[in-house]
């Protein structure tokens, strides 16, 4: 992943928002040394948050499952862990 700061994203961001778009580039950008965003084409944000939405749901099951083998006491003791 590049590193660039605002300043130079400023300078450069239709050549970067093309780098993005067409190559699935990414860029930091820094303000102060300090990290502070990410510029990242539409179509991967879109998948990276399809792929956050599929493990909530799998955590969720997976939190759910256990809520009932607690109620019904089917869980494991501390002392045999």
């Amino acid at each position: 992943m590049n590193t660039l700061t605002l300043t130079q994203m400023r300078a450069n961001l239709p050549s970067l928002v093309a780098s993005v778009a067409d190559n699935l580039e990414r860029f930091v950008v820094t303000v102060s040394g300090e990290p502070r965003a990410v510029l990242v084409s539409a179509d991967e944000l879109a998948s990276l948050e399809e792929t956050a939405e599929v493990m909530s749901m799998v955590d969720l099951k997976a939190l759910r499952a256990g809520i009932t083998q607690a109620r019904k006491k089917q869980g494991i003791s501390l002392s045999n862990l």
